[in-house]
């Protein structure tokens, strides 16, 4: 018996085939959001300035860091349980929840579905294959290539 798809999985197929339209666009001829002739300051205030493309890798990897050890290899997302930052068989065990503490990054809310949580994986997996410069020189498509485990 096959099994159905429920609404979320639905709305997440349909959510990354849009961003990954959106992408192709976006990343179709010399694109200025990747170039360096439009910058704009970020983080604002900071002196640094940035194409868009490297402004939404820096977001893509804030929200990334949520959910990757510190330098005390805690994860902000787990906050301050006790048993997800120390316990060996719970620490790498990785929970996307609802929505975040806005200070410390902590998840809140429901844990037991991914939600919008879950397309941060698609943001690791978008980033770490490409950059502005490749970007450029390479296919219509670059984000959306075959992904194998080895």
């Amino acid at each position: 018996m096959a099994r159905m798809e429920s609404g979320v999985e639905k709305m997440a197929k349909e959510i990354l085939t849009a961003e990954e339209d959106r992408l192709a666009e976006a990343n179709r001829g010399d694109a200025p959001w990747k170039s360096d002739t439009f910058k704009i300051e970020c983080p604002t205030g900071s002196g640094q300035w940035m194409n868009l493309f490297d402004v939404s890798r820096e977001i893509a990897d804030r929200l990334t860091r949520i959910f990757l050890p510190d330098a005390q290899g805690n994860r902000p997302v787990h906050g301050g349980a006790r048993k997800f930052q120390t316990d060996p068989h719970w620490r790498d065990h990785i929970l996307f929840y609802e929505y975040f503490h806005g200070d410390n990054g902590a998840g809140l809310g429901a844990n037991h579905q991914t939600g919008w949580t879950g397309l941060v994986a698609r943001m690791i997996q978008y980033y770490g294959s490409i950059d502005a410069a490749g970007s450029l020189a390479g296919s219509e498509r670059p984000g959306a290539r075959v992904y194998r485990r080895t």
